[in-house]
């Protein structure tokens, strides 16, 4: 027994001993504007993330009673990444308000970066604090990728960074693969009796207005896109949503925003915007307003608001599988006469819409509405209102293009 206890003495100082070879010496550690001490912990890549803010063996596979005699670091349980990513931590000296006071931008060689891609605030049981930055494993050019650190203030935008550290670059970028696919554009895709068209891809634009983007901004992507029925022009399909993914299958994480008509199609922001120099498969889900099919609608009859600001309701009716629910209309705007449906769609399966497709009048009048947010216009004199709404589903189809960099001649 008193051997065993020995030996297990002797396991813990030869581990402290690695761990504390492991750490960096001296310590990287770096002051912000608003006094937070930032202390360097480690970096770690791909889909599997074991903490490097714990202590090794906490990181090792061993039994489960020799774990239980081995002190802890109090970090809470590592979770796998859902795609490759590059995570970045640090030990900080307190819980902050930290992570939307600061950009975060990871830069290439090329200047390109990512600004809060994914922060998040960690604490121990006894109270310390840390952050993980998570970033796309993307394929960027360079040997190094610069982690710069800015206060976003408007008085602070002329002064340097709060922290630039120079980090190795996991994915560097290679040759571009071999593809049977077309990457020029105009690039139509047709889905059924549908064509649907990538006419432009366009980034290295500031992410507010079309202004150029400079090294230390994230650039917005603008995309233009058009559909057509049997060869004639449709606007009303729209693109609903795009998933950005390099060749060999890794996500870029963005946001779709920004809808403006074009003459015959959309055009759409994307946040952040793709870097030039390698071509992108974008999965593309439109969706569309009008022309639904019958066994795609359904219509609540005779509605009256009574004077009221909100009108309860209550009313189910089946499509299918799923129940639409018309919980209620609420005033908006009474000046305006602006409502809103308050519906839910029950049992809704991945990739449905619920969509407002009329709203009439009780002498068959059409009012003014908004399909996808379920407001309207009626006046407070009409008797009744009948509201249609749709339950349909989008259309996938599939890009692959090289975005053009508006910065360069």
């Amino acid at each position: 027994m008193v051997g065993a206890a020995l030996l297990l003495v002797v396991l813990i100082l030869g581990l402290g001993l690695v761990w504390l070879r492991q750490a960096p010496r001296p310590p990287t550690a770096w002051t912000l504007p608003d006094g937070t001490q930032l202390r360097w912990a480690g970096l770690t890549v791909g889909t599997n993330h074991p903490s490097p803010l714990k202590y090794p063996w906490e990181r090792w596979p061993l039994p489960v009673w020799l774990l239980s005699a081995l002190p802890t670091a109090g970090w809470p349980k590592d979770y796998p990444g859902a795609f490759p990513e590059l995570r970045i931590w640090f030990h900080t000296d307190r819980r902050l308000p930290l992570l939307p006071s600061y950009r975060w931008d990871l830069i290439d060689e090329s200047g390109f970066s990512i600004a809060n891609f994914s922060a998040l605030q960690l604490t121990t049981t006894q109270g310390a604090s840390a952050i993980r930055l998570d970033y796309g494993l993307l394929a960027r050019p360079g040997e190094t990728l610069r982690l710069v650190v800015r206060d976003p203030h408007p008085k602070a935008k002329m002064e340097p960074p709060a922290l630039e550290l120079s980090i190795p670059n996991p994915r560097k970028r290679s040759a571009v693969p071999p593809s049977s696919e077309s990457a020029d554009l105009p690039q139509s895709a047709p889905v059924g009796p549908w064509q649907f068209t990538l006419a432009s891809f366009e980034t290295g634009v500031n992410r507010h207005q079309r202004t150029f983007a400079t090294a230390a901004e994230d650039s917005t992507a603008w995309l233009t896109f058009l559909a057509a029925s049997n060869g004639v022009p449709n606007r009303d399909w729209l693109p609903q949503r795009i998933q950005v993914m390099d060749e060999t299958g890794v996500y870029l994480e963005t946001s779709l925003e920004g809808w403006q008509r074009t003459r015959n199609g959309w055009l759409v922001k994307l946040i952040p915007g793709p870097p030039t120099g390698q071509r992108w498969r974008l999965r593309v889900e439109f969706s569309h307003n009008e022309g639904f099919a019958p066994e795609e609608l359904v219509t609540f009859r005779g509605i009256r608001r009574k004077g009221l600001p909100i009108v309860p309701l209550d009313l189910q009716q089946t499509l299918g599988q799923q129940v639409v629910h018309l919980k209620s209309l609420k005033l908006l705007n009474p000046a305006e006469n602006s409502w809103r449906a308050e519906v839910a769609l029950i049992g809704r399966e991945q990739g449905q819409y619920l969509t407002l497709v009329s709203v009439q009048d009780h002498t068959g009048y059409a009012q003014w509405h908004e399909p996808r947010n379920l407001q309207f216009r009626a006046r407070p004199d009409l008797e009744t209102l009948d509201l249609t709404f749709a339950v349909h589903r989008g259309l996938w189809t599939e890009f692959v293009a090289e975005p053009v960099d508006l910065r360069k001649p």
